[in-house]
């Protein structure tokens, strides 16, 4: 599920319109339904988040608790990444420091 699919069952849930849900946020009416790739600019992403009173960890991926007590400072450094790039460095995060240089070990593989 991606996170335009989650905002669409958080809302069906909770018995909030999208059209309500955008105009609160100060988007387009229909913003929300002509998102086709299922991602939202980072701004954006972190506006329904707040208000839906869920983080923006949770609307990424699903996962109500994130890799770490730094998340915030992980979140941050992500700005400017697509959501599935963010899923990625987190679930790296996540990973043994020996772990991680194997990862960081075929990316400069691939880079050659």
């Amino acid at each position: 599920m991606n996170a335009v699919e989650r905002v669409k069952k958080i809302c069906k849930e909770r018995k909030i319109a999208l059209a309500r849900l955008e105009k609160d946020c100060g988007f387009a009416n229909g913003y929300i339904g002509s998102l086709k790739k299922g991602t939202f600019p980072d701004d954006r992403l972190k506006c329904i988040a707040d208000y839906l009173g869920v983080s923006v960890f949770y609307l990424m991926t699903g996962e109500t608790n994130p890799p770490s007590a730094e998340y915030s400072e992980i979140d941050s450094a992500l700005t400017g990444m697509t959501e599935r790039m963010k899923i990625y460095a987190l679930k790296l995060a996540q990973l043994s420091s020996e772990k991680q240089e194997h990862v960081m070990s075929l990316i400069d593989m691939f880079e050659k």
